[in-house]
């Protein structure tokens, strides 16, 4: 700014002496002095691109993540499509030129080619100063000058539709136990967890030996079973909040069958030598001698939920004083304290014998989805044509898994997290108003981003999808 006043007052009061040549010069200088203060601006242009595409990838994946329950609730079937590479290029250019009484003009120009996030701004903003700049120039040196600046941009987005044999395979086996401890040990409810993830408990109880199988529907099983896996979970979520509940891991053998060793002269050894049993090791096998023969296999550890040590009778004492819970019968606390005392396995499937009289049965991310679409209409109407059985599902649990419409306009909801319309009906993730210490206060919210979670689980590999991939480009 001070060169600028100096080249005025210069030339305001020693204008005889400046050339024609000098005068155009001097103009276009003063238009390239303009010129990087046009194109400084990165910082701003980054931030907001960088929040309009965020913006809007987290809507795109919320309204799939919505569209799809709602496509199952009505028994249509589910579409996924994956966000793949998304690029984004700038580009910006300045230019300015001046002559003198018909001279030629002189020409610079200055520009940032295939920039990511490079300054730009609206043509009517970007050239004012140059335009000030040429009347002053004009005025004080009588010569020609121009200036222009401009900025363009090519999006280029990547869909990636998951209908390969590879994306099938991880919807439907079932979610790794790795994932639920992992969301267990981050603080997720352990009721959310199982409400969620769990298809089924099956127990076998310790008194009687009787086989007992909960599953986690109003509809796939007996509307009593359904209410003991409600009833589990709220017992054992008032076990976390207590402290109660501890999470363990278990190492148990499981033999392959017997294994002889034989010396180079074909004779058999009674014992393996070192080099076997790294060779076994090596290749994730165990050696391990049982009743003096040997025997071949695996460790398998299990992570089990089990009651802290001196807290059954705390346990005891806590649920069934709890109003929340009641009512509650003293044989099922205390059936559920036993089972927890041994420990309850979380299971992908029934592997061999049953070395646990408790296990619950992960669902698949499919049957996750389809289960917790489509919960809200059966448990109301369940509520409905078994009120004396509905009163015994704990306060807690009384409520579908995700509730996604909202028939009754007098209930004040929370702002709503997303929004679809669907055959007819309209879905909103949202939760009634509460105090923000009511734990279900966010119930709703909470299950979708679980479920959000849980579909990034479902990746895919780009480089196998190339005649799948669905390029969209805006000019």
């Amino acid at each position: 700014m001070n060169l600028f006043r100096t080249l005025v007052r210069t030339a305001a009061g020693e204008r005889s002496w400046l050339t024609a040549e000098g005068r155009m010069l001097v103009g276009a200088s003063l238009i390239l002095l303009a010129a990087p203060s046009i194109v400084s601006c990165s910082g701003p242009t980054m931030r907001g691109e960088f929040h309009s595409y965020n913006a809007a990838y987290a809507d795109a994946l919320n309204e799939q993540m919505l569209l799809n329950l709602a496509r199952l609730e009505n028994g249509h079937p589910a579409y996924y499509l994956v966000i793949g590479t998304i690029n984004n290029k700038f580009t910006d250019a300045a230019s300015a030129s001046a002559g003198v009484n018909g001279t030629g003009a002189q020409n610079t120009n200055t520009s940032t080619q295939n920039t990511p996030f490079v300054a730009g701004s609206p043509a009517a903003i970007a050239t004012f100063p140059l335009r000030v700049l040429q009347s002053v120039s004009q005025t004080l040196f009588g010569y020609s000058a121009s200036g222009a600046i401009s900025h363009t941009k090519s999006p280029d987005f990547q869909f990636i539709p998951l209908n390969n044999e590879a994306a099938t395979k991880q919807v439907l086996d079932p979610i790794s136990t790795d994932v639920f401890f992992t969301l267990y040990q981050q603080g997720y409810p352990i009721d959310q967890l199982m409400r969620v993830l769990i298809e089924r408990i099956e127990i076998t109880l310790p008194d009687t030996n009787e086989q007992l199988v909960l599953i986690n529907s109003p509809t796939r099983g007996k509307a009593e079973s359904y209410t003991l896996f409600l009833r589990t979970c709220a017992m054992l979520r008032e076990m976390q909040r207590a402290g109660f509940l501890s999470l363990q891991a278990r190492t148990h053998f499981e033999s392959m069958g017997p294994i002889a060793f034989d010396n180079p002269k074909g004779e058999e050894r009674p014992n393996p030598t070192s080099k076997e049993f790294a060779d076994a090791e090596e290749k994730g096998f165990t050696l391990k001698q049982t009743d003096g023969k040997w025997e071949i296999g695996r460790m398998r550890t299990a992570p089990l939920f089990v009651l802290k040590q001196e807290s059954a009778e705390k346990v005891t004492e806590h649920l069934l004083n709890d109003k929340n819970l009641a009512p509650s019968t003293l044989q099922f606390t205390t059936n559920l304290v036993s089972l927890l005392n041994e420990g309850i396995a979380v299971q992908t499937k029934i592997e061999g014998p049953n070395r646990h009289n408790a296990s619950l049965i992960l669902r698949s991310f499919s049957r996750a989805m389809e289960a917790v679409a489509t919960e809200q209409p059966t448990f109301d109407r369940l509520l409905e044509t078994y009120v004396s059985l509905g009163a015994t599902i704990p306060l807690p649990e009384r409520h579908p898994v995700l509730r996604m419409m909202w028939p009754d306009k007098s209930v004040p909801l929370t702002r709503p997290l997303q929004v679809v319309h669907y055959s007819g009906k309209t879905y909103a993730i949202a939760d009634p108003i509460a105090s923000a210490l009511d734990p279900a206060a966010h119930w709703n919210r909470d299950v979708f981003k679980l479920m959000v979670a849980l579909a990034s689980q479902v990746t895919v590999d780009i480089s196998k999808f190339q005649r799948q991939v669905l390029e969209l480009r805006t000019d």
